[in-house]
């Protein structure tokens, strides 16, 4: 009997679990063929870090976010021409791998190649298992979105106007030709300190490292997938663009305290939705009401220490912080019997 190719068969599990994520989000306010599925390999299960921006693995990287700029300036590696920060925060990530932004790829090829290139250059002594994440996003943003620079300029500029846990996702990039022959995007994680993202938005699958060399010689053979060479296909980008401008599904918003708050409460809404629907029968009323009193003292926090920056008087300070934690309590007790 003729052997089944290890790379159909792991492509196969990955249909299973791309079917599993839209019928989690079938009967929500979400649209399963307006999802953005998305892809992540890594090499081994990273556990603590993992799925973290390099830029979160030293809290001094953050102090100095503005500074890793200036040098990519100095040395020519960014040039007059790139100037949005997150063109900047791109190359960041492209040249020096440092950057609040974790790469993904919107076809699953390139991230099964991540998940076993370690073994092609000998890194892997204690023979780990690779780890692919398969992701599903409501909602996502053009890397030319006015709010997400905006955003971004704020972060730089030492400003708490972005809450940490509510992580934006970038959708196609062709900034450079890492991005275009990865079919590359971002997850943009846009506070001080790093928020895990919530293992409602993806499913994973384990890549057993015996199988890693197979399928590194079967993404070459099949798909021409190899280290110097991860296809660019240039000629169907204007239809790419096209449908995409036709569809509607990017995001426009303002930034705003109110717009984070919109934000914070559609994207809670949804993870406690789904992680009903994830958990059936084991789903536990009380951990659940548990959270929601966390996540709301997080989000008061927040939203005390963004109108604590403005140039009002301390009694408008007050009255503004009252009304907003009027809404935050509305909004609370409607998530509570959803």
């Amino acid at each position: 009997m003729e052997e089944c190719s290890k790379l159909i068969t792991y492509l196969g599990k990955i249909s299973k679990k791309v079917i599993l994520l839209k019928e989690r989000n079938r009967g929500s306010n979400i649209n399963p063929e307006n999802l953005l599925f998305a892809y992540r390999g890594e090499s081994k299960d990273y556990e603590r870090t993992k799925l973290m921006p390099s830029l979160f693995r030293n809290i001094e990287y953050v102090k100095k976010e503005k500074y890793l700029f200036e040098l990519l300036g100095d040395y020519d590696v960014i040039n007059d021409s790139k100037n949005r920060n997150i063109e900047r925060a791109i190359e960041a990530q492209h040249y020096v791998q440092i950057s609040r932004m974790l790469d993904i790829t919107f076809n699953v090829l390139p991230s099964l190649y991540f998940c076993c290139k370690n073994i092609e250059e000998h890194e892997d002594k204690d023979k780990n298992n690779g780890v692919l994440y398969i992701f599903a996003f409501p909602e996502h943003y053009s890397p030319h979105s006015k709010y997400i620079e905006e955003f971004y300029s704020d972060i730089l500029a030492g400003k708490d106007n972005a809450y940490s846990k509510n992580f934006k996702v970038i959708s196609h990039s062709f900034y450079n030709d890492r991005l275009k022959s990865q079919n590359g995007g971002f997850i943009f994680f846009q506070g001080r300190d790093f928020a895990p993202i919530d293992d409602i938005y993806y499913e994973t699958i384990p890549i057993e490292y015996d199988d890693k060399s197979i399928i590194l010689k079967e993404l070459e053979e099949m798909f021409a997938i190899y280290e110097s060479s991860i296809f660019p296909e240039k000629e169907k980008r204007a239809t790419l663009i096209k449908d995409k401008f036709k569809s509607g599904k990017y995001n426009s918003k303002e930034l705003s305290l109110e717009a984070e708050i919109d934000t914070y409460f559609e994207r809670v809404e949804y993870e406690f939705e789904m992680q009903k629907k994830k958990l059936g029968k084991e789903y536990d009323n009380c951990l659940f009401l548990r959270k929601i009193r966390k996540e709301k003292a997080d989000l008061l926090s927040y939203v005390e220490d963004v109108i604590n920056q403005l140039d009002i008087s301390d009694e408008d300070k007050k009255i503004y912080f009252n009304e907003k934690s009027k809404l935050i309590d509305i909004n609370f007790n409607i998530l509570k019997v959803i």
